[in-house]
């Protein structure tokens, strides 16, 4: 799989150019973890594929940092999930949600929004060996997906990911309200985990 063929197969998935599939640094091939919620709350007013991403390098992270610090303040979620990046650090991330229309607020996603086909379509081709999911829906898909309700313990379980052991770990409720410090050893947690 290269870069162009991932951009082709992906595009066909997109329910629109301002959906947002995922975030990481560089390419998503390299991905060895993923950071999955429910769906992205900001909306930058930029097609993806246009202005985040080219065929040679991948994702284009520092564009995407100063379009996301000119429309909202780096506050809620995102401090976790950069804490839970460094503490993965150097294992590449990508971050993504089961639903790639960003809206505000959940209650905003239509029906039509709540097509799981692009997060399918990761795991698939990426084959994370851990994935990191926080909130009740999207634990709930992962424990569908899985066939397993252990993967909320004090640590990963390791689950059948298409045909993949995967270590997945989820925290139910809001990331927000978890400190920083606790989010990155999760990071560093899955790190050795997958390392082992």
């Amino acid at each position: 799989m290269n870069l162009s063929r991932f951009r082709e197969e992906l595009q066909e998935l997109m329910p629109n150019e301002m959906a947002r599939p995922f975030t990481c640094d560089g390419s998503p091939l390299n991905c060895r973890i993923f950071i999955v919620g429910l769906n992205s709350a900001t909306q930058l007013g930029h097609p993806f594929f246009t202005r985040y991403w080219n065929d040679v390098h991948g994702f284009d992270r520092d564009t995407f940092e100063r379009d996301y610090v000119s429309v909202r303040k780096k506050g809620g979620t995102r401090p976790r999930i950069e804490s839970f990046v460094k503490g993965a650090f150097p294992v590449p991330c990508m971050e993504t949600n089961i639903y790639a229309v960003p809206t505000k607020k959940a209650s905003q996603l239509k029906s039509s929004d709540k097509n799981t086909d692009i997060i399918e379509y990761l795991i698939k081709t990426i084959r994370p060996a851990g994935i990191f999911v926080y909130t009740n829906e999207p634990i709930e898909f992962f424990q569908l997906l899985s066939s397993s309700k252990e993967i909320c313990g004090d640590r990963p379980a390791v689950v059948d990911m298409y045909g993949q052991p995967t270590h997945v770990w989820g925290l139910p409720g809001p990331l927000w309200k978890r400190k920083n410090v606790d989010i990155e050893n999760v990071g560093a947690k899955i790190k050795k985990f997958i390392a082992a």
